[in-house]
């Protein structure tokens, strides 16, 4: 399956319309929601031949409380990218046999991906550790602040 093949099948829509290089369209912003995307602005930078892109989007992680299918798993920006092991995710990956784990019907074919995708990220990435702030005023401050009363 080629990538404009899986674009069609799972309804992804390219939004860079200007050059990235040269005469050509190099960097991809691939989106199934319109509205995801506000705008993007491309600059020229004198350190490389490539335009830099700069997306900004309509989405704000504080409002998802659940992942994609309504269900409380964890939400891919929970997962430790900076501890993966990338040769895993990506074995992991390219062992999915596409055709068959997209289905058959366009309608679940984007939520298949992402189910498949989270499961594999849930297989072989860490979770990012949340620390508790029980307080956010030093024991010193506090200290401070009784005096003063």
């Amino acid at each position: 399956m080629s990538l404009l093949q899986l674009m069609n099948a799972i309804f992804l829509n390219q939004y860079i319309l200007k050059t990235t290089r040269g005469n050509n369209i190099l960097d991809l912003a691939l989106n199934n929601n319109e509205q995801l995307i506000h705008h993007y602005l491309s600059t020229p930078t004198v350190l490389s031949d490539h335009i830099i892109l700069d997306i900004s989007i309509n989405f704000s992680p504080k409002w998802v409380t659940t992942n994609h299918f309504g269900e409380n798993k964890a939400p891919l920006s929970t997962f430790n990218y900076s501890n993966a092991d990338w040769d895993k995710l990506n074995q992991a990956l390219n062992e999915i046999n596409w055709n068959t784990a997209l289905g058959e019907e366009c309608t679940n074919k984007v939520h298949n991906f992402l189910a498949k995708v989270e499961q594999v990220c849930r297989n072989t990435l860490p979770i990012k550790k949340f620390k508790l702030k029980s307080n956010f005023i030093t024991r010193k401050r506090r200290i401070l602040l009784r005096k003063r009363t």
